[in-house]
């Protein structure tokens, strides 16, 4: 894939993710702060391809077999990719958004959770079909056949844990967003592009 298919997909990406949250938020508006935004794609553009190393490594020594593989620049044995930093960045508005909605919906911290694994879940399905359809490629092929390879259920828990650890992150890091961002920005770029 060129880097011009690249770029017009990464645009289709952006608005289907967006469509997305303005579907599920009853096509209201939700009110995040652009600063908040920014902090969470840096963080996300960080965490993702170190989760996917992370999860990816350790689910080939317990089952024998890869999860997921990329196929679009992979890297890191194809945990992950030169490209999953952008994704991961649009994932982290995306969860922002839809964070900032499920919180003003219900006050369980679990079941904002649950519904950000979904949520994760379907947007990455839409990432992959979309992929497809427009370029007839795949981002990332799941080995499980469960979802048809383009995604698995078997990443819902994976999610979960990733929702817990991004908003907790998110907490944490508020007060100092332009230092936090800027320490994940420079980890994601070391860890994705340097230490291959």
């Amino acid at each position: 894939m060129d880097i011009a298919s690249l770029g017009i997909y990464t645009l289709l990406l952006v608005v289907v993710t967006l469509l997305v949250v303005w579907l599920v938020t009853n096509k209201k508006s939700v009110k995040v702060s652009t600063k908040h935004l920014v902090l969470g794609a840096i963080l996300m553009s960080a965490l993702g391809p170190l989760g996917e190393i992370f999860v990816g490594t350790v689910y080939q020594y317990v089952a024998g077999f890869p999860l997921w593989q990329y196929q679009i620049f992979p890297v890191h044995h194809a945990y992950t990719s030169l490209y999953a930093p952008v994704i991961w960045a649009v994932g982290g508005v995306e969860l922002c958004l839809m964070d900032a909605y499920l919180r003003g919906k219900t006050a369980s911290r679990m079941w904002r959770h649950i519904f950000l694994a979904v949520d994760i879940l379907i947007v990455e399905l839409l990432i992959n079909i979309g992929l497809v359809l427009a370029f007839g490629q795949m981002i990332f092929r799941y080995t499980p056949g469960d979802l048809l390879h383009f995604s698995s259920l078997q990443t819902l828990p994976f999610y979960f844990i990733a929702g817990l650890v991004f908003t907790g992150a998110f907490k944490i890091l508020k007060p100092n967003s332009y230092r936090a961002a800027s320490l994940f920005g420079f980890i994601m770029f070391v860890v994705v592009f340097l230490a291959n």
